[in-house]
């Protein structure tokens, strides 16, 4: 109720819905593509997949910093919009060192729109209702990736993990442009 009735909120939570969906393949896809596109080891591919850790590590911590930001909407779309052009980029290539960067970029940003988000709904919603809007948001962090991976899953069975990749990506980018430009309570969102 009180979410649908404050438009920045309910606005944030859409974006944050588009923001966490590349998760889902990045848990679902990068191990087997490091295997088999990338052709990493066992230990290599430890590495590779830790770059994305140490990328939502770095983006995490940058919210720190931009937490005193003005234009934090215009940081959040951007981000999201980097995530998912290193996503596409990711899943265009078979070279590892490129591989290991794309998946330390798109986690970076992935977790530097996230964090944002998290951050604003923290500092905007009343004290009593913050504690059931963060449950909506561990339950949104929780479910859609799952779904995403499955999706993204099925469309690798179908067809191939760097095509899922790239359609991952390739989602995550229109539905960044489509929220700028029709959610501008979040755009307009400053400190």
């Amino acid at each position: 109720q009180y979410a649908l009735s404050n438009p920045v909120l309910w606005q944030l939570l859409i974006v944050f819905i588009f923001s966490i969906m590349l998760i889902g393949p990045f848990e679902a896809q990068m191990p087997e593509a490091a295997k088999s596109i990338f052709g990493l080891n066992e230990r290599q591919r430890g590495f590779f997949m830790g770059s994305l850790g140490a990328g939502l590590l770095a983006g995490g911590f940058m919210v720190y910093f931009l937490r005193f930001s003005n234009h934090q909407g215009v940081v959040i779309f951007f981000g999201i919009l980097v995530s998912g052009i290193s996503t596409i980029l990711l899943g265009s290539t078979a070279n590892a060192i490129w591989g290991v960067f794309f998946l330390f970029i798109g986690g970076f940003f992935g977790a530097l729109s996230n964090g944002l988000i998290v951050y604003i709904i923290q500092r905007r919603i009343p004290e009593g209702k913050r504690g059931r809007i963060m449950s909506m948001l561990m339950l949104l962090t929780f479910t859609l990736p799952g779904f995403c991976g499955m999706f993204m899953g099925f469309i690798a069975d179908r067809f191939t993990i760097p095509l899922a990749i790239r359609s991952a990506g390739f989602f995550v980018i229109l539905s960044s442009v489509v929220c700028f430009f029709y959610l501008e309570k979040v755009r307009n969102i400053n400190r």
